[in-house]
């Protein structure tokens, strides 16, 4: 059967992303003075709209957050994730070092 391997895998990367918007939340909720809002998801991507002010610690919490579920998920392998930035789809940047 040569798609059940990738059918597995697709569905724990699903299942991690899902733990992963459920924390994600969370965090979010639990400190509402941040200014972050989970906006939505597309396919592996997570959107939040994020006060300047609260960019870095938004990005260190999405970093986090993401990581850890992988963990928490059972992920043997570190997941990596890669955090943009910008006004709107066409402006995003890579955030780096945060």
């Amino acid at each position: 059967m040569a798609h059940a391997p990738a059918t597995r895998r697709q569905g724990s990367a699903a299942d991690v992303l899902k733990l992963a918007l459920i924390m994600l939340q969370r965090h979010l909720a639990a400190d509402p003075a941040q200014r972050a809002t989970l906006v939505l998801s597309v396919h592996d991507d997570v959107v939040l709209e994020v006060d300047a002010a609260a960019l870095p610690w938004a990005a260190a919490l999405v970093r986090a957050v993401l990581t850890g579920a992988g963990v928490k998920a059972g992920v043997r392998v570190p997941l990596e994730v890669q955090l943009q930035a910008g006004p709107s789809w066409d402006a995003l940047r890579p955030l780096d070092g945060l």
